[in-house]
């Protein structure tokens, strides 16, 4: 942030290169934007509040990947995002296929619409890009865990309810989907979002990660 502030001042309206000007104005949102996305989704996440969380963290993600597009410094380190996303992902898995697990109507359709509405979307997402081996893995696992229920003796809405959703989950060239983009936030000072980010950071991983002055 402190990169795009330095650059933002040498180039004032004043200067003849008005093009370059508005570009990093429009590069400097779209940062804001992914440090808010990402910082709100590791606070949801710290939270337990998994199912709110992977919107932001799937849309932090792909606006990052425009930004480091233009330069490895232009965004944050895709990494952190990749991992925090991956760690939702696996958790509301799990819970879908607990509710699934039921056999109550209410609790099943409640695990069959996050599969719909936010799992299968993300894994959409994530194959279309350049997919990491550890997100390929926590796919697998997912994928599997699904399937097996083919081989066990469930009861016949439930062999219904797989039959909709996994061919689905199994080939994402299927069809188009949309994830939702999540409510807008308006962005606090810089100094407010990196002491927030430390703070939650280190209530994550249990150590400091960022130092702000």
């Amino acid at each position: 942030m402190k990169v795009a502030q330095a650059k933002l001042k040498e180039i004032g309206p004043d200067d003849m290169n008005m093009e370059e000007y508005k570009k990093w104005h429009e590069d400097y949102s779209l940062f804001r934007k992914v440090s808010v996305y990402l910082l709100t989704g590791l606070e949801l996440y710290q939270k337990g509040k998994y199912q709110e969380a992977l919107s932001y963290l799937v849309y932090a993600y792909q606006s990052n990947a425009a930004l480091l597009m233009k330069g490895p410094r232009r965004g944050v380190k895709e990494s952190v995002i990749a991992l925090y996303r991956r760690k939702c992902l696996l958790e509301l898995n799990a819970k879908a296929a607990s509710l699934f697990e039921t056999n109550d109507d209410h609790s099943v359709t409640e695990g069959i619409n996050v599969m719909n509405e936010l799992i299968i979307p993300c894994i959409h997402l994530i194959i279309n890009n350049d997919i990491s081996k550890d997100d390929l893995d926590a796919i697998e696992v997912m994928r599997n865990h699904w399937c097996s229920y083919l081989g066990q003796d469930i009861a016949e809405n439930l062999q219904l309810c797989l039959g909709e959703f996994l061919p689905r989950l199994l080939d994402p060239s299927a069809e188009i989907i949309v994830l939702k983009e999540p409510p807008t936030i308006r962005p606090n000072s810089p100094y407010d979002l990196c002491s927030r980010f430390a703070a939650v950071m280190e209530s994550i991983q249990g150590v400091s990660t960022v130092t702000v002055k």
